[in-house]
């Protein structure tokens, strides 16, 4: 009751100061606004006519000083005001804040508007956000656009699941259509595409014909890159040819204007490279980067490109990456890169970086990237996929013995299971490896080892999983392999026990490997010291 007291006597003395600054031909805009932020943090639908009244001001306002600069400037005249001044944000945040339906009545009114429709727009999205089930707050903050989001979308566009279309779409979808009907003004395309990306950000269905007209209007190219990105982020497969046009009305325009293409100003670019792999033709992007000079092609200014690649919903993404690394090994030293590839997560993208550590292209130690990046990433690959996971075991054996045998042997051992185990003794043997300083005992781990989140405190509890076929497997090679597997077989089995009195034994795993072979266990006398 305290408190509802105090919000209301702080409702009614805003509503008192913004009555006298309106009043005052001394008030500035500032000041105006000022009333606005106040009127945000209180989030009160009493102050909504006076925020109206306290925008319209500000709107004439700035038109009058707008016009009284451009006629200076005609007659060759400085004068300073406040023309270049915008407030809309403060009126936007305070409309959005209340977000009642006073609010939307009068925010649907103002979308035709050129000086605060978009702001308009955007009040009604967030007023839109605040019914949607509260997002899970991870403390980080994603830049725009973050296309994480695409595949899913992609996907629901394409099944038609997307759902319903927002109320507010219809409501912006209407004013638009009525911007872009034939014989409008320049000035009208331009604000219904600016509305369109705000329309286009909340959910649709069947939009097909309007995002076509707009895509049309006789505008540049450039005027439609949000609203592309929009609809990417949307799950829409958008045209290569509008998103070549711009390319190439950029590239065009930098004939006369190069720093446009420089390094610091690469954004330009980016921009709409980062949209190609979205199209119809994500191997377009070859055809650009032909076209542009080493300065450009450096990995680390394609970054974008490469994150935009993972996301890409077309299987030609994994040739480009491919591609790219074929034409400039320093790809292979980008992290970038790598993460778009391991990123899709596909059978297609797991066997390129198959191909590439096993034919010894990956980079040497030193750089950004080292064989332990590769090495986890390809284990990851076969958790994700069995049937990459038996191409790994099978490429193996047959990959002579240098870094990528390596790399091999830790991806297996950090991705093992009871066939990689074995698989890492016949191997191991056949070079005449020891227990000691080889991948086993990770591997062993990995098998034998389970963990499970304590919660609240984030630790690990570890506890011991069966392995009864793999002590199987290993007694087999005790008994019946060659000297080299029987005697890594026996470490291995001895390392189980190790491992098996420091976290637990199992109660449905026997204590010998395989009593039925008639063989007593454990065989100290044919261990060797590891």
């Amino acid at each position: 009751m305290l408190f509802r007291s105090a919000h209301e006597r702080a409702t009614a003395a805003v509503q008192r100061w913004a009555k006298v600054l309106l009043a005052s031909p001394e008030a500035t805009r500032a000041q105006l606004a000022e009333i606005a932020r106040a009127a945000e943090r209180l989030e009160s639908p009493a102050l909504v006519p006076v925020l109206q009244e306290l925008l319209s001001e500000d709107l004439a306002r700035r038109k009058r000083a707008m016009e009284e600069l451009m006629d200076a400037r005609k007659n060759g005249r400085q004068i300073q005001n406040d023309a270049h001044m915008c407030w809309t944000l403060q009126y936007r945040s305070a409309f959005a804040a209340i977000g009642d339906d006073q609010t939307v009545r009068i925010m649907k009114s103002y979308l035709p508007d050129a000086d605060f429709g978009i702001d308009a727009a955007y009040v009604l999205k967030a007023v839109w956000k605040k019914s949607q089930p509260a997002e899970d707050e991870s403390g980080f903050i994603s830049s725009w656009p973050d296309f994480s989001v695409v595949p899913e979308e992609y996907i629901k566009r394409q099944s038609g699941t997307e759902g319903e279309t927002q109320a507010f779409v219809d409501d912006i979808l209407a004013v638009i259509n009525d911007l872009i009907k034939p014989r409008a003004e320049e000035v009208d395309y331009k604000h219904a595409l600016k509305l369109a990306t705000v329309a286009f950000s909340m959910p649709y269905v069947d939009k097909a014909d309007t995002i076509a007209s707009l895509l049309q209007l006789p505008l540049p190219t450039i005027d439609k890159q949000d609203l592309l990105t929009v609809l990417v982020l949307a799950g829409e497969a958008i045209p290569s040819d509008i998103v070549l046009q711009g390319i190439d009305e950029l590239l065009e325009e930098a004939k006369t204007k190069p720093w446009m293409l420089q390094e610091q100003n690469g954004w330009r670019l980016n921009a709409w490279l980062r949209l190609l792999p979205f199209t119809e033709r994500p191997g377009s992007i070859l055809e650009v980067l032909d076209r542009l000079d080493g300065r450009r092609l450096k990995p680390w200014n394609l970054r974008e490109l490469l994150s935009a690649l993972s996301y890409a919903p077309s299987a030609e993404a994994e040739s480009v990456l491919s591609e790219l690394a074929k034409r400039d090994e320093r790809f292979l030293s980008e992290y970038d890169w790598l993460a778009a590839l391991t990123k899709r997560n596909t059978l297609a993208a797991a066997r390129i970086l198959l191909d590439l550590v096993c034919n010894g292209s990956i980079p040497s130690r030193g750089g950004r990237l080292d064989s332990l990046d590769f090495g986890k990433k390809l284990s990851a690959f076969m958790t994700s996929h069995e049937q990459f996971r038996q191409e790994v075991y099978e490429r193996f054996p047959r990959v002579a013995d240098s870094p990528a045998k390596s790399i091999l042997e830790y991806a297996i051992a950090n991705a093992a299971n009871a066939d990689g185990i074995l698989l890492l003794v016949r191997v191991g043997a056949a070079l005449d490896k020891r227990f000691r300083g080889s991948a086993l005992y990770t591997a062993l781990r990995h098998v034998l080892v389970g963990q499970t989140p304590i919660e609240p405190s984030g630790m690990q509890q570890l506890y011991s999983l069966p392995a009864t076929e793999l002590r199987k497997g290993l007694f087999d090679m005790v008994v019946n392999g060659n000297a080299a597997e029987s005697r890594l077989a026996i470490e291995c089995l001895t390392a189980i026990d190790e491992i098996r009195d420091d976290y637990g034994h199992v109660d449905t795993e026997p204590r010998h490997p395989n009593i039925a072979m008639g063989v007593p266990w454990p065989q100290i006398d044919l261990a060797e010291p590891t």
